[in-house]
């Protein structure tokens, strides 16, 4: 179990809210640690955010991770959402929405 689910509730939920807050306005570097902070944590509901974060970032290297984090968590939200960056005109979203799905849809399509 990870050390994160061994803290309080409360605590935790403190940790999350800055690692989303990273993810959406901190540095390059912050916001691709965010992503693999979320990525790793594997819960749902920080699918909305990452996938704002892989259509919109400036930085090749946090998209990256951003689209990563979203093969890491699977689900159907997130195989929706990458199914969607797959009309987006950018070359590069649009492989990395392809890199992802390969990868949801070679593990079940669920968390890994």
């Amino acid at each position: 179990m990870s050390d994160l689910y061994m803290i309080k509730s409360d605590a935790r939920e403190q940790f999350l809210e800055a690692a989303t807050i990273l993810l959406l306005e901190g540095t390059s570097h912050e916001r691709a640690t965010a992503a693999g902070v979320l990525g790793a944590l594997g819960n749902e509901a920080h699918i909305p955010a990452l996938l704002h974060v892989l259509r919109s970032d400036d930085s090749r290297h946090v998209r990256h991770k951003t689209s990563r984090a979203l093969a890491r968590i699977g689900g159907e939200d997130a195989l929706e959402g990458l199914r969607s960056l797959m009309a987006e005109q950018d070359q590069y979203t649009r492989f990395l929405a392809a890199e992802a799905l390969s990868h949801i849809m070679s593990h079940g399509g669920s968390n890994d």
